[in-house]
């Protein structure tokens, strides 16, 4: 009774959501079904389920939700593929913050995607599955470029920048730029 009383209220709020002319809010459906989801779970589940991780991999659902994200840990998880959901969704802010590659809703099949190598391009929002070798060799040398690049800032941040003449300046970098250049900025494999 108070399992079919969760569903009915969440079923209304989420409705109400999903009709609302604002993007952001609109995803807030998701959130409201994820939190009833969980809260169903706990209600009927007396055992909680324990599956054993890869030690890498790329997290790929309908819908991939916060309690998902929450389940995998961080130094495991490579890239988010979600069919649905959007770039204000809880989860691709949270991906962003995390420096993880994710892209949201990508029109792919679920199904035989277990086990297979994939490619997370999350600026170009793109999605390459089993790719060729060259474009394995191709991605790799962004990613390299990319991690030699976040190298030499994170040497330099505790360094003073000050002109020739004395004059103190901040710097601001955005990484993505020198990835931009091949059009690529965020990729996972």
């Amino acid at each position: 009774m108070l399992a079919s009383a969760i569903k009915v209220v969440a079923d209304g709020y989420i409705a109400q959501f999903e009709s609302m002319n604002d993007n952001y809010l609109r995803e807030r459906a998701s959130d409201i079904r994820d939190v009833a989801q969980r809260l169903l779970y706990h209600l009927t589940q007396q055992v909680e389920d324990f599956v054993a991780l890869p030690e890498e991999l790329v997290l790929v659902a309908k819908e991939v939700t916060l309690s998902m994200l929450a389940t995998v840990p961080t130094e495991n998880l490579r890239g988010i593929i979600s069919i649905n959901g959007g770039t204000n969704s809880h989860v691709a802010i949270l991906a962003r913050a995390l420096g993880v590659p994710a892209v949201m809703g990508v029109p792919i099949s679920l199904t035989d995607l277990n086990n297979q190598l994939l490619i997370v391009d999350g600026y170009a929002g793109s999605v390459v599955i089993s790719p060729v070798p060259a474009l394995l060799t191709q991605y790799q040398h962004f990613l390299d470029e990319e991690n030699d690049l976040k190298a030499l800032v994170a040497s330099g941040e505790d360094k003073e920048a000050i002109t020739e003449d004395g004059f103190k300046v901040d710097i601001l970098l955005n990484t993505g730029l020198n990835a931009n250049q091949h059009r690529r900025d965020s990729w996972a494999f």
